[in-house]
């Protein structure tokens, strides 16, 4: 993958998160409707697999990719009309510093996280959001909510993890991808690429199949 190809795929992905931040910030101002806010989660850890995973599949919800129109995959249209979708660390602001793994990422990708939520980012309280009906939540890199997010299980509408299948009983799920595979971010590189198998191509490395037509491929090919 050439820098330049990842610098302009960070730079639209930062655009695109930005965009849609402004657009969580409006919608959740006194007078700005009762828009749902779809919100991709990972696990606790906040590791890499979890952080890239919610990452590629919020933007992959958000909007077509690679030119492909079409909603395959969950993939909605892009717009002032759009969706609100974005990933949330499953972390508090303070606490990223400590995954130096991902701050490094962060940083070579120059991925701004102003753009990126976090559990206590202003504007994002998932509990006022689940409270009021507006919260759509999708859990990636695990599939049963920490104790003391319990009560947001009445939000969760999707699963996509790697990990053993904890049974959990969420009543508004109605899709659910648990494989015990290398990772989760496996799992959403594959859904990516049959919501875009038309249109994506591969550079084929001696490290294995790069996405290189996607700006999302810019974290999943790291």
């Amino acid at each position: 993958m050439s820098s330049s190809w990842a610098a302009a795929s960070a730079g639209a992905l930062n655009e695109h998160l930005r965009a849609t931040k402004a657009k969580l910030d409006a919608a959740v101002a006194p007078g700005g409707g009762d828009r749902k806010v779809t919100i991709v989660m990972g696990n606790e850890s906040c590791d890499l697999d979890s952080v890239v995973s919610a990452v590629v599949y919020s933007r992959m919800l958000s909007a077509p990719l690679a030119g492909n129109t079409s909603t395959a995959g969950g993939a909605h249209a892009e717009g002032k009309d759009a969706e609100i979708v974005m990933p949330m660390l499953n972390i508090e602001a303070a606490d990223f510093n400590l995954r130096q793994d991902i701050v490094l990422l962060f940083r070579q990708l120059q991925l701004d996280t102003n753009n990126i939520l976090f559990l206590d980012t202003p504007n994002a309280d998932l509990v006022a959001l689940n409270a009021a009906g507006r919260l759509d939540l999708k859990l990636v890199d695990h599939n049963t909510l920490a104790a003391r997010q319990t009560v947001l299980g009445t939000s969760i509408t999707s699963v996509v993890d790697h990990h053993k299948d904890e049974q959990a009983n969420y009543p508004h799920v109605v899709d659910s991808d648990i494989r015990m595979v290398g990772s989760c971010a496996s799992l959403v590189a594959e859904r990516a690429s049959i919501s875009v198998a038309s249109d994506v191509q591969f550079d084929r490395t001696a490290d294995g199949t790069k996405c290189v037509d996607v700006d999302v491929a810019v974290l999943t090919a790291q």
